[in-house]
């Protein structure tokens, strides 16, 4: 059995943040940008959005 894999773009963590700012009158949570089996990336991001949003 194959899986088809869809290529995914980066995300650029300071048009997620902005958008989520430009948002802010309707955006109750926002999630982070995890790097999956990447960890410390994970908290890098994590840390990042909580300081621009």
């Amino acid at each position: 059995m194959s899986l088809n894999r869809k290529e995914v773009q980066p995300i650029d963590l300071d048009a997620y943040s902005g958008f989520v700012k430009k948002h802010a009158d309707i955006i109750e949570h926002y999630l982070t940008v995890d790097k999956i089996g990447d960890p410390e990336t994970t908290l890098q991001n994590t840390y990042y959005l909580e300081h621009a949003v």
